[in-house]
């Protein structure tokens, strides 16, 4: 299948890209998931989705762009988590602002036997190590 934007900005052959697409990287001090990769007048970009709102930026060069683990995504995102008790809105948050943008393993959340906390847990393979972030009910 060919795609209209392939034959507008066609990747010239053998160029070579750092970062592929499902990759996280930092742009700006921000997270990004890296969508698709670009030409940008002869130099490696990509188009890139921002994690915390959705922003799309196209044709970003690769020299602005940062490797990024998981951890940094969940770091941005849980700074804006607030617990309520309301599991069924703090799971849609974790799934949509953490899960669904990062790429990692063995993750396991949810909330205390009480409701009075919430916790986050993964591996974190840059550091090769079980992580775990937890918010207090608000």
């Amino acid at each position: 299948m060919v795609r209209l934007s392939d034959l507008v900005n066609p990747i010239p052959e053998g160029m070579v890209f750092k970062f592929a697409p499902g990759d996280n990287v930092c742009h700006n001090g921000k997270c990004y998931v890296v969508f698709r990769k670009r030409d940008n007048n002869g130099s490696p970009s990509y188009q890139l989705r921002c994690c915390c709102d959705g922003t799309v930026l196209d044709k970003v060069l690769e020299s602005e762009c940062m490797a990024s683990c998981a951890t940094e995504v969940f770091d941005e995102a849980w700074a804006e988590f607030v617990y309520t008790g309301d599991n069924l809105a703090a799971s849609d948050f974790i799934m949509k602002r953490m899960i669904v943008p990062a790429c990692c393993r063995n993750i396991e959340f949810g909330p205390n036997a009480d409701n009075t906390k919430y916790c986050f847990k993964y591996h974190c393979d840059e550091d090769n190590a079980e992580k775990c972030l937890e918010k207090n009910k608000v």
